[in-house]
């Protein structure tokens, strides 16, 4: 699923977590092309991640978030929006990426993603 234009520029996102020996708040830029995730850090890091391991996206705003994988609360931030990105490593492990972003190009991409990238199933379990 081709979900950026030609020549798009990248989305410049901060790290929270999910990246070894990469702290919280860290800028980066974040694009998905050719079916590969891509997220460059100014320290020369780039890390990338095939779309077919990625199990899902979540948009979320900081109080979602909190609560749902930190299992606190906290004063929601409306102009934060989180991204979690839940993937499967080469070891088939499930691990996540956790983006955040402030600006709306961000953020309406991060929920573009939690809506248009989901993976159909033809199974429903009730």
């Amino acid at each position: 699923m081709e979900l950026f234009k030609k020549n798009e520029k990248p989305y410049q996102v901060m790290h929270y977590e999910g990246i070894a020996d990469i702290g919280a708040n860290v800028p980066c830029t974040f694009l998905i092309k050719d079916e590969i995730l891509n997220i460059n850090f100014n320290s020369d890091l780039n890390i990338t991640l095939p779309l077919n391991r990625i199990i899902k996206f979540e948009a979320m705003n900081e109080n979602d978030f909190m609560m749902k994988y930190k299992n606190t609360s906290s004063m929601p931030n409306k102009n934060i929006t989180y991204l979690v990105i839940t993937y499967k490593t080469k070891e088939d492990v499930e691990k996540r990426i956790v983006l955040w972003a402030a600006n709306y190009r961000e953020i309406k991409y991060f929920i573009d993603l939690h809506y248009k990238y989901q993976k159909k199933s033809k199974n429903i379990e009730l």
